[in-house]
């Protein structure tokens, strides 16, 4: 089966209309500046997948219309099932190219053959506290899975933080910090789901006030070229803080954004207020697979997405600005000790839609 995948491309309408807070003060990304990355794919491609086996599809080839560097190396779709529909990703150059041959009645007879086993592995979540002076919980959150060093780089962000406020006196932390660094992000999620299903009911996801999950920080936006080569635009990739629709969740990300000087940067609403968490039915666009919306936890969530994002492999060092990760790492935990002193009631008061 040979099928086309189109690059969903949108534009900063959509980060616009949608925003709740918008900190850009040099108007990097107006509402018609373009915004087409790999995440928005993924969507479609699993429901693509999904009517495909159904179907009864014995195999697929799916052309992305991206050049060939950007093709290769693509993790996807990133959503932890296992289907009987073997496939290959190709670029658009050659897609095009076998398309022709297919409609003209000229394509080739070809066997790949890729000698692989499905196994089911242990990955660990890794928890830690910091005693405050309450037993209930602010979480620092992220996952150590990931495609290259800048798209899962929240737990480096975490070692720091952990660092400093573990040298805090205790009584001025008035809530304890938990740190949980789930694996399976790239599954589906697994490994956040398994720790929230697995504490759901003895006391300690009720210990929670609210969750703070962090990724990509210090991401410089890079794009490609016509022929897929990656190259530095000269401005930060765009930012987004996702919060519940509570006053002071929403205020508090703002405060963020501004103190890191990170921009263009948006405050949203999660797309899904009703979604299970699940890759599919995801309450957060980009990292949507992260966390359970359905434990209803309080759940701030700042991201983003480069190009890259989804590219198994690649180096990264050069796409970072430290100075800029470092101002995120110092404003998020300054933003973590100020919530923490917001009484449990108030980071659930939601307005309505």
């Amino acid at each position: 089966m040979l099928v086309e995948m189109p690059e969903v491309a949108w534009t900063g309408q959509v980060f616009h209309q949608r925003a709740v807070h918008v900190h850009d003060p040099e108007h990097a990304m107006g509402p018609d500046t373009p915004y087409a990355h790999p995440f928005q794919m993924l969507g479609p491609f699993i429901s693509l997948l999904d009517s495909l086996q159904a179907a009864g599809a014995a195999n697929v080839i799916v052309i992305l219309d991206t050049p060939s560097l950007a093709a290769d190396g693509l993790y996807a779709p990133c959503d932890g099932v296992v289907r009987q529909l073997p496939g290959v990703f190709i670029d658009r150059g050659r897609g095009l190219r076998l398309r022709d041959r297919v409609l003209a009645g000229a394509a080739p007879v070809l066997r790949l053959t890729m000698a692989a086993t499905v196994r089911q592995v242990q990955t660990r979540n890794l928890v830690g506290i910091l005693p405050g002076k309450s037993d209930e919980l602010m979480v620092l959150a992220s996952y150590t899975d990931g495609t290259n060093g800048l798209e899962n780089n929240g737990p480096n962000a975490i070692v720091d933080m952990a660092q400093y406020l573990a040298r805090l006196p205790q009584d001025s932390l008035p809530r304890s910090v938990m740190l949980l660094l789930t694996g399976g992000h790239l599954a589906g999620g697994a490994g956040i789901a398994q720790f929230m299903d697995r504490h759901k009911d003895d006391g300690l996801t009720q210990r929670m006030a609210a969750m703070l999950g962090i990724g990509q920080l210090g991401a410089l936006e890079v794009l490609p070229d016509s022929n897929g080569y990656l190259h530095l635009t000269g401005r930060s990739e765009p930012a987004a803080l996702f919060s519940p629709r509570t006053p002071v969740l929403r205020a508090a990300s703002y405060a963020m954004l501004r103190q890191a000087g990170v921009a263009p940067a948006f405050v949203l609403p999660p797309a899904n207020t009703g979604g299970d968490g699940s890759a599919q039915g995801a309450a957060w666009p980009v990292a949507g697979q992260t966390f359970r919306a359905a434990q209803r936890l309080p759940t701030l969530n700042y991201v983003k997405a480069p190009t890259y994002q989804l590219s198994y492999g690649i180096g990264t060092v050069t796409q970072m600005d430290y100075r800029l990760m470092q101002r995120e790492t110092v404003a998020l935990t300054q933003m973590l000790l100020q919530l923490s002193r917001v009484p449990y009631a108030d980071l659930r008061k939601e307005t309505a839609p």
